[in-house]
């Protein structure tokens, strides 16, 4: 074995310890809010030897309405907690013109006392979302050549990246509606948000759903 070849097997060691041992040791602090992972939000203390939550992000994050419990957060829509994880869903408002983009914002929210993690797909297949029209489901738009070679090759390099979530924090991620769905006709809409969650030990899937976020779409 070289020195190099080594070096690598060293170093995928301590990241798998330092994983294991957050997963483990983790407790879930007293911050009375969920501050988001944005990327910036926690740091490795060396002197520590764990990981340290940002003061400033979780101060921020005390005015956030994204960010509170789902009692005091009444346009998150938040679902009930599955295996340590509850997700919700958010619209900047709920009355949209025909043809007008409908940004929604996804999050999932780790709600235990240690770290929690969940498989994400590119593409990611374990995304869920549900959308009915006055009551109706809505299938998303078909895809189109889906046998064509940029089809197959999208398939065939699909990944998986497991996603860790510290305790008492979460993860946002957006969606257009208009990219997978027909929204071109007036009405009143429901639409709601959910994963699909790998249980490790046996390799069955749970599905962690938020509530629904009503809207309507008008020609004017």
């Amino acid at each position: 074995m070289n020195q190099a070849t080594r070096r690598l097997i060293e170093a995928a060691c301590i990241i798998f310890l330092l994983i294991s041992n957050s997963a483990c040791t983790t407790v879930a602090p007293n911050y009375g809010c969920f501050p988001t992972d944005d990327g910036e939000l926690i740091y490795f203390d060396a002197k520590r030897g764990k990981e340290i939550l940002r003061h400033e992000k979780v101060e921020a994050s005390r005015f956030r309405p994204e960010c509170q419990p789902p009692d005091r957060d009444y346009n998150g829509h938040w679902g009930i907690p599955v295996d340590g994880l509850q997700v919700s869903i958010r619209l900047e408002r709920v009355c949209f013109a025909v043809g007008e983009p409908i940004p929604i914002a996804l999050f999932i929210r780790n709600v235990s006392k240690k770290v929690q993690s969940y498989d994400h797909l590119v593409p990611d297949k374990n995304l869920i979302i549900e959308l009915r029209k006055n009551g109706e489901i809505i299938s998303p738009r078909k895809e189109s050549n889906k046998r064509s070679f940029e089809g197959k090759v999208t398939r065939l390099v699909q990944q998986s990246h497991r996603q860790y979530i510290i305790a008492h924090t979460q993860r946002k991620f957006t969606y257009q509606l208009l990219d997978q769905y027909d929204l071109s006709s007036p009405g009143h809409y429901a639409v709601r948000f959910g994963r699909s969650v790998l249980n490790r030990e046996d390799e069955a899937g749970t599905n962690v759903m938020s509530g629904w976020a009503q809207f309507d779409i008008s020609t004017n």
